[in-house]
């Protein structure tokens, strides 16, 4: 018999080991004078990875360089040549040819301090580069070498990836359905602007045996889908290659090494399938096979059920939301209306508990297509969640999916830059500062090439700041959003549409 289970007790096991991170001592090293720390890993939205570390110089002679290490023969991604514009340092990205800038035995991108710049004595500074997702993948351990200026010893740390990287490799689900051995979670669906939505799904094993692989059966087989990595190579916790029969509709994770995915520890799925795909079908069969055994579920990701959704009077094609300079703009549409006398708007700040923000009248009767649009102009900062319940005129009711809209207006926290709308699709963009509190803040804005377009200097104190594109002759394309206080800079990624 089925359970379904709304993050109750059994979450704290499902998402064991999610701070990891933050008891891991080995995610603060000190070799010589060096005090290395890894403050973590993130996704960006350009699905890259970026690491994030500091280094306090507690020598009496200035640093001369610091370098992390790189697989062998690749260089960080995209947008790791911002950094050659940061005053403070000389980059070297990976390995040029059969000749080597760099001061490491190993692969790395190196930070060489411009003989300018006195970091010695305590201080810190904060360094940032990304990584492909198979790059970063790939690797088990990094290496982290720093050296003073005239002294021909280098200091080097060792971080653990699975100690110090991302986190957790499994989000928080929604929803799960437990079937004793196998829990089987819901972590969301995110709707992406290139026509696919990106699905999660956690997996923990409570069985003795370790998984050896995880099948999901995409429906209305054959459908293009997508895996994070290069399609073959999937890492979370463990690591997988992956197949797709595209006549089937299979995708695999075969277990390359899945020791200890046993016992209690789980793991998370990620895949994209076209959104109108899912739209109309949200219903999936997922088995997992152990060493031992073989179990499978079917789970609608709309009600969290084992079976699939009955076709519904009102057959609704999509559902869609984005941040607009108003609000968030949820935006949906139907095929064909039967009786369909409103639809009520819920919002929730966890993907748990909803409340109705409003509602938009329904179409009666149609068998042409429908378009509605409400804004919800109270959105909170950080993630949305929204869902429709649509009322038929007898009273009867039924629920849309859920979809997550990322409201990036909050304000930066110190030291952390950021942009909102990104991608902008109107005329006022706003730039979250943290809290610029030196005097002579300078704003800048440098198109792809490297060019400065348009440069202002930031009352101290100031939050944010709202950039007026059309004013400032800012045009379609790709920018970089800098932020210099005294020697830090930090930079953001500006797309305008």
């Amino acid at each position: 018999m089925k359970r379904i289970i709304f993050l109750l007790t059994i979450l704290a096991s499902f998402c064991a080991g999610a701070k990891a991170q933050d008891s891991a001592s080995g995610c603060t090293q000190e070799v010589g004078c060096f005090r290395f720390q890894m403050i973590g890993a993130e996704v960006t939205n350009t699905n890259n990875i970026m690491l994030t570390y500091t280094l306090q110089v507690n020598c009496n002679t200035r640093l001369e360089y610091v370098a992390f290490e790189l697989p062998e023969g690749k260089t960080a991604a995209s947008p790791a040549d911002i950094y050659a514009r940061d005053p403070k340092y000389i980059v070297t990205n990976g390995r040029t040819g059969n000749s080597s800038k760099l001061n490491t035995a190993f692969n790395a991108i190196q930070f060489e301090a411009k003989n300018k710049i006195e970091l010695k004595a305590g201080a810190v500074d904060t360094f940032r580069y990304y990584l492909a997702l198979e790059d970063y993948a790939a690797l088990q351990t990094v290496r982290v070498q720093a050296k003073e200026a005239n002294n021909t010893n280098a200091s080097t740390a060792t971080f653990n990836m699975a100690e110090c990287g991302l986190p957790t490799t499994i989000p928080a689900p929604l929803c799960i359905i437990d079937q004793g051995e196998i829990v089987y979670g819901f972590a969301g669906a995110t709707t992406n602007t290139d026509g696919t939505t990106t699905l999660r799904f956690g997996i923990q094993n409570k069985t003795a045996a370790n998984v050896t692989a995880v099948t999901f059966e995409i429906p209305e087989a054959p459908q293009p889908v997508s895996v994070p990595g290069n399609g073959n190579i999937y890492k979370a916790r463990y690591n997988y290659k992956v197949t797709l029969d595209e006549e089937s509709g299979l995708l695999t994770y075969d277990a390359q090494n899945a020791t200890n995915f046993s016992n209690g520890n789980g793991d998370v799925f990620t895949f994209s399938i076209p959104t109108e795909l899912y739209n109309r079908n949200s219903y999936f069969q997922i088995s997992v096979t152990t060493s031992d055994n073989l179990y499978n579920t079917g789970f609608n990701t709309i009600t969290c059920d084992d079976q699939p959704i009955v076709p519904l009077p009102v057959e609704l094609v999509s559902f869609k939301g984005k941040v607009t300079e108003s609000g968030i703009e949820l935006n949906w549409s139907t095929a064909s209306e039967k009786d369909n006398d409103r639809f009520e708007i819920e919002k929730s700040s966890n993907g748990k508990n909803f409340n109705t923000i409003g509602q938009v009248n329904g179409a009666g009767n149609s068998t042409t297509a429908k378009r509605y649009n409400f804004t919800d102009t109270k959105a909170d900062a950080g993630t949305n969640y929204y869902r429709l319940k649509q009322i038929d005129t007898n009273g009867t009711s039924e629920y849309s999916k859920i979809i997550a809209v990322d409201n990036k207006a909050t304000l930066a926290e110190d030291g952390n830059l950021m942009l909102y709308p990104n991608p902008a699709t109107g005329n006022i963009v706003t730039v979250a500062l943290g809290n610029a509190n030196t005097t002579g803040t300078i704003l800048r804005i440098m198109d792809r090439n490297g060019r400065e377009v348009h440069r202002e200097t930031i009352v101290a104190g100031t939050r944010q700041t709202d950039l007026l594109l059309q004013s400032l002759h800012i045009k379609k394309g790709m920018y970089m959003i800098s932020i210099q206080q005294g020697d830090k800079i930090e930079s953001k990624k500006l797309i305008v549409q």
